[in-house]
């Protein structure tokens, strides 16, 4: 994980280093971007590389940890209002405000875009692995509360459930990174609603049935 030292930075210092990344993995790819490079943008010494992060994968998790805890904790969602009527329209803002994050925030499509082209194993590991294990656990989380409140279908076991939607989440994910820059705003905003509508409809209960 990112060496306890880097939390002593500045946040303004933090997020220009984010956003050094982005356009570092945006112009060279995430096997060609240079640490080296990144830190240089925000006028951090090549010798700090390995001061603030063991490496590569090390700095790359660091800002997807930072992204993926402001955007939950910034979001509405409360989870002891959740009601088998508001379940669906909760979430849905979620997503809205995770689009809206994302177009303020350029540089979480390319670090989201270059986590996701990693192999499984690679990103289950270390600083990366925690960022990833947050998204996760939020979302097992949710699909559990969506069957105690009757919001999600309890006619499938619950492990394929969540896989199911875990494995959803991610296809969709990796689709509209690598599509974002030639989308505008209006169009990824449909296409998300269009892929949450589906989401919705493969984990919510048959109607008429419990």
């Amino acid at each position: 994980m990112a060496r306890a030292r880097f939390q002593n930075l500045p946040e303004v210092k933090q997020l220009q280093l984010f956003e050094a990344t982005g356009r570092e993995l945006a112009a060279h790819g995430y096997e060609k971007a240079s640490l080296n490079r990144i830190l240089e943008q925000v006028g951090l010494s090549k010798g700090a590389a390995y001061y603030y992060f063991e490496d590569k994968d090390d700095l790359l998790g660091t800002v997807m940890q930072y992204y993926v805890t402001q955007l939950l904790s910034a979001s509405s969602f409360d989870w002891t209002s959740l009601t088998i009527d508001n379940y669906w329209s909760n979430i849905l803002e979620v997503v809205r405000h995770f689009m809206d994050q994302t177009h303020q925030n350029p540089w979480v499509v390319s670090a989201t875009r270059a986590m996701l082209t990693l192999p499984p194993d690679r990103r289950s590991r270390g600083t990366l692995g925690e960022a990833w294990n947050t998204l996760i656990d939020w979302l097992r989380r949710l699909v559990l509360c969506g069957r105690d409140l009757g919001a999600v279908r309890q006619d499938l076991p619950e492990e394929l459930l969540i896989s199911m939607a875990i494995a959803l989440d991610e296809a969709c994910d990796r689709w509209l990174m690598e599509h974002w820059e030639e989308l505008g705003a209006d169009e990824v905003g449909r296409i998300m609603e269009l892929l949450f509508g589906i989401w919705r409809k493969i984990l919510e209960p048959e109607r008429g049935k419990p």
